[in-house]
């Protein structure tokens, strides 16, 4: 749950924000037209995009392009507090503040790549714990600092080890890319992400998801999943020395034991005994 939320606001935009969380909690974003720099002051943190998920750990930071996110916190204590800096990044703020000429950082060869991470780097750490000072005397804010905050910031992010994935974002955030459902639904054969998710993240309801799914595949998302999760199953215990748990987690199957009872019903045995099955044969 947010527990509490302050942010500074250029010409009535939030820009900058420093949000406290109780763990664990689930967000679920939208930045169809801005990109989003995320600072993770402490908890562990995993971002489901949809094209591929990521896990940040605390002190590092995140990269989003624009489009919808599934963001969970999570935490062994889930009585702790945590914070989080966030910096939108609208493409109508970042082309007043470069009105006269598109940066050539700002133009690259366009990736499938939403989510960047940023390793724990001390001079962004550095820069996020200048904000505190504004944070804790806000009056002092106007929007002449605001923009000379978000311009440190890129300038900053372009000079780290990321630099063509963040000329990638900043060119994404001027010329917005869409997903169709077949995209999403490959990024994702083989992931732990669920139905449910899958459907947020095309920005459809679940039962919208479901009957467009049925059209272009012509059967239901879990029938599709679980016979590709099947099939890349056999493929890896026929050609792999991978222990079963360690099967089931590479085709997204966080319980090796619910993996086992589903492999057995759809093929008719145990992981172990297919695998030996294959060995005699």
């Amino acid at each position: 749950m947010i527990l509490s939320r302050k942010s500074f606001l250029y010409k009535e935009i939030v820009v900058i924000e420093r949000i406290t969380i109780k763990l664990p909690f689930r967000y679920e974003a939208s930045f169809q037209n801005e990109g989003c720099f995320l600072f993770m002051k402490d908890a562990n943190t995993k971002i489901t995009s949809v094209a591929s998920s990521s896990t940040i750990n605390h002190k590092e930071a995140i990269l989003l392009k624009c489009g919808t996110y599934i963001v969970d916190w999570v935490n062994n204590n889930s009585n702790e507090q945590v914070e989080v800096i966030a910096f939108h990044l609208p493409s109508s703020i970042l082309k007043e503040f470069y009105a006269s000429e598109l940066p050539l950082s700002f133009v690259s060869k366009k990736e499938n790549k939403h989510i960047t991470p940023i390793a724990k780097d001390e001079i962004i750490i550095k820069f996020i714990e200048s904000l505190e000072f504004y944070f804790d005397n806000p009056e002092l804010i106007n929007d002449d600092i605001l923009a000379l905050k978000i311009k440190e910031l890129i300038l900053l992010l372009l000079q780290s080890s990321k630099f063509h994935n963040i000329q990638d974002l900043l060119s994404n955030i001027y010329s917005q890319n869409t997903f169709n459902l077949k995209e999403v639904v490959q990024s994702h054969l083989f992931s732990d992400t669920s139905i449910n998710d899958l459907a947020k993240l095309t920005n459809m309801s679940l039962s919208s998801f479901k009957r467009e799914f049925q059209k272009q595949y012509a059967t239901s998302p879990g029938d599709y999943f679980l016979a590709h999760k099947i099939k890349k199953a056999k493929s890896l215990l026929q050609s792999t020395s991978l222990t079963i748990a360690e099967v089931a987690y590479e085709v997204g199957h966080n319980d090796p034991s619910y993996f086992t009872r589903v492999f057995k019903l759809k093929a008719g045995c145990t992981p172990t005994q297919f695998r030996q099955l294959q060995i005699v044969n």
